[in-house]
Order: structure tokens, then sequence, then C-alpha cells
């Protein structure tokens, strides 16, 4: 939501930005949806399959909003909104959304109006958040109101209603009520392993037991060849999903101190075809699991979008036969 809405606590300071994707921190607590591990089908774009869904969803919740009886649809931005009731590209910074928005007037009080909002919230929404913001030049103001939906698995993410009111110069209030649902971006075919793989190279560079250690673990090298350990190590990078293209907060939590590194070749003098690497923190963290350590993955030495995986290290490290 805008940063004016309170009742959200920030979920950390270092900022992460995800697949060249640019826009506004999110600084509310919430959790974006992580789809489960999904591939789409050949030939379609991955990129957006979903938008078709999002782009409904947006429209379906704002037609969820109930304001009072004699509210009237306008067709643009009322008069004498002091910029208040100007819809915003998305609410959220990602680049995988779809919007709408709507505008209204009602004959009552902003205050009467975010109060009846509130107490007839859309279908199947929490409310998260309330807010305002003022130009104490010209003594307006606007109040702001927000509710959220669940995710749907695979298809649709963070889904949102704002609700922003402003008096009017006529005596009246001005609605915007704006939109965004978040569709889930799919992994494309094109950006899994390669076919012809017969040797995959596992190394890992253990990090400190320890938090505040500086000794790093010991290297371990591995060499998987039989036919069923591949094709096991090939399916599991592929069965992950892709790091959706979002901007979040990440907690400070110090620096990898170990890496685990997987390449996959058509032999062991062969080139890398693919290769995937994940890094390791004191402590026994592993990455690979969220967002603010993703899964560095690449094809030919061309990177990928990153991959999410909580379970990688530990099974990838069972194959490689580091783990018991």
């Amino acid at each position: 939501m805008r940063r004016t809405l309170v009742g959200l606590a920030a979920v950390g300071i270092a900022l992460l930005a995800l697949n060249g994707c640019a826009g506004a921190v999110l600084t509310d607590q919430v959790t974006k949806s992580v789809p489960t591990a999904h591939t789409e089908a050949p030939n379609a774009d991955p990129a957006t399959a979903n938008r078709a869904a999002a782009q409904q969803d947006a429209s379906e919740l704002i037609e969820r909003l109930r304001l009072p009886d004699r509210a009237v649809r306008d067709r643009t931005e009322p008069s004498g909104d002091h910029g208040y009731l100007k819809p915003s590209a998305g609410l959220d910074g990602d680049s995988a959304h779809a919007t709408a928005f709507e505008w209204w007037t009602i004959k009552a009080q902003p205050e009467a109006v975010i109060a009846y909002v509130s107490g007839h919230p859309p279908a199947g929404s929490t409310q998260s958040g309330t807010g305002s913001e003022g130009n104490s030049r010209t003594g307006t103001s606007a109040s702001i109101l927000g509710f959220q939906w669940p995710a749907r698995d695979n298809i649709l993410g963070y889904r949102e209603l704002q609700v922003t009111t402003t008096a009017l110069p006529n005596g009246e209030t001005g609605v915007l009520a704006e939109a965004q649902s978040d569709w889930i971006v799919l992994r494309a075919w094109s950006e899994r392993v390669p076919s012809g793989i017969t040797t995959v190279r596992v190394t890992l560079q253990r990090a400190p037991k320890r938090i505040f250690s500086q000794r790093l673990g010991p290297v371990s090298h591995a060499l998987i060849k039989r036919r069923r350990a591949v094709a096991s190590a090939v399916s599991l990078v592929d069965s992950l999903s892709v790091v959706q293209p979002i901007v979040i907060a990440c907690p400070l939590e110090g620096a990898p101190a170990g890496a685990l590194t997987v390449t996959y070749s058509a032999g062991p003098a062969g080139p890398a075809l693919a290769q995937a690497k994940v890094m390791l923190f004191p402590g026994g963290r592993s990455g690979g699991a969220g967002e603010c350590d993703p899964i560095a993955f690449s094809i030919r030495g061309r990177a990928e979008k990153a991959l999410i995986g909580a379970s990688f290290v530990r099974r990838m490290e069972k194959l490689a036969g580091f783990a018991g």
C-alpha cells in the first residue's frame, strides 16, 4: 500500500531488487505468494500466462467495494480533489501486476464514507491499514483505507484494494478505489537444465557453524555420474520456482560465508551447460529459501531468473553424499 498507511510493520532495512524490477519498497508486513513448484507448458509465455486472470481479478476487487447508496460513479477524476484522487501506476513495487480504478462522488463527509467502508468490508477481504495525507498550505487532506485478499496458488499473488477519500469544494466527498492483483510468473521450459546432462559436479564450501566465527569449514567435492542420480539432480533444479519480480525489504543477517555450487555438463571434461549456486550463512542457515537469498541459475553462462527452494541445499547435499 502507499506509505501513508499505518499499522503495518517494516520487515527490514536492506533493499533488494529482483529480476531488474523497479518500484516502491514494500514496508508492509505482508506475505507475498511463493508459488509451489511449477513449469509452464511449452510454447506458452510464462511471464504473462496469468496476466488475464490478474486483470479480471483487479476489476472484480473494485466491484466488491461497498459504498453508501447515494454514491455516484464518475467517469473522470472529480474536480477540486487537489490531486489526491489521481490513480497511481501501482500500489506495490513489482512488474507483474494488473490494476483497476474507479471514481465516485458522495453527498457525505469523508469521515462518514471511511466509516461506512470500514464497517462494510469487501467480501473476502481483510483490512490491511489506514492512513492519511495532507497539505498544510492548502488545508486539504485525504483519508486512506486498505484491504487485501489471500493469494491463489500458481495464479495470483498479492491482491489489494485501496480507497482514498477527500472533501471537494462543492461539499461532496470524492472517492478513488484502486485495486492491484499480482500474477504469478511461471518458469519457462527454456529456463530448465538442457538435455544431454551426464555429469553433475557439486562443490560445497561450508560456512562456519558459529555465527561470529571467521574460520570457514572444509571444501567438499563430488562428481555424480550414475544415471538415476544425475536425473534426480536435474529434476531437483527443474522443479524449483522462479523468484517473483518484486522489490522487498530484506533483514540484514550478515554476509554469506560459504556456497553450494552445482554444475551440469555433458561429461566430466565437458563445458558447463547449466549451473546453480546458493550462498550459505554462518550458524547453519542455508540460502535459497526466499527472495532475500535466492538460488542463482545460469544456462550456458547466461543468467536466468533466480530460483527458490527451501530444501534445495539439504537434498543436493544428500545426492552428493555430503549429508547422511
